[in-house]
């Protein structure tokens, strides 16, 4: 196994059109596919075989926030532990590193949406061994005391090729909601995708109340018509 093959490295420009935590969160996403695509497991190859890449958990951790616009990207996978592929991010501006991620995927059946058993993991994926960020995304609880904060409708413009919501747009809700002007202060931000948000979908956005600028905030989405979790977020802001 050759070492360019396991780690991706990219430059991206941040969109200045949408929050820096969601422009953040669609670069890791460009990486992702742009590295399973050059191994051949993207999106196309994927699809072909009527199965699809499912983001279920993503930490993300931030030292600094970009001054400029132009961030570097280096990306690879780890073992696949079961069902479940771990990909891993750093984040640079210039030399300086300013971040790192973890995410969990699965793939699904495009039909009955179950996940799939992912084989020959080793060839495919050519695992990282020799590093690690050293932390993963947990499973998030749900504590006492969520208060309502917004409803969104799930709109066209928030569904991705799978007719899904996006990933990055629950980061978008959740700091419309809770967060409108204090994006670069977040520290970290975790969040567990839950279950599926299709167009038209009542999501009840319910996160903590109090101080304006809570060091751990948690907020939850649940689908209105049938009271389902959707997804679960932590941030640390500072």
């Amino acid at each position: 196994m050759q070492q360019q093959d396991s780690i991706f490295e990219q430059s991206y420009e941040l969109i200045q059109q949408v929050p820096r935590l969601q422009g953040l969160l669609l670069i890791l996403q460009e990486a992702a596919g742009d590295h399973a695509s050059k191994l051949g497991f993207g999106y196309e190859s994927l699809s072909e075989k009527g199965f699809f890449w499912a983001l279920i958990r993503q930490k993300l951790i931030m030292d600094s926030w970009p001054k400029g616009d132009i961030i570097t990207i280096k990306t690879w996978s780890l073992p696949v532990q079961r069902m479940q592929a771990i990909r891993e991010f750093e984040l640079f501006e210039g030399q300086k590193r300013i971040g790192a991620c973890s995410t969990t995927w699965v793939i699904l059946d495009n039909d009955t949406r179950r996940p799939k058993t992912i084989e020959d993991s080793e060839g495919l994926f050519k695992p990282r061994k020799d590093y690690s960020v050293g932390f993963t995304a947990a499973k998030l609880n749900t504590p006492n005391g969520l208060q309502m904060h917004e409803i969104h409708v799930v709109e066209q413009s928030d569904l991705d090729r799978n007719m899904h919501v996006n990933n990055t747009n629950y980061a978008r809700w959740v700091l419309e909601a809770m967060l409108p002007t204090v994006d670069t202060l977040i520290k970290e931000y975790e969040v567990n995708f839950l279950a599926e948000a299709l167009l038209g979908d009542n999501i009840s956005i319910l996160g903590q109340s109090g101080a304006t600028y809570p060091k751990e905030l948690i907020v939850h989405g649940h689908r209105e018509s049938d009271g389902r979790s959707v997804f679960a977020v932590r941030m640390v802001v500072g």
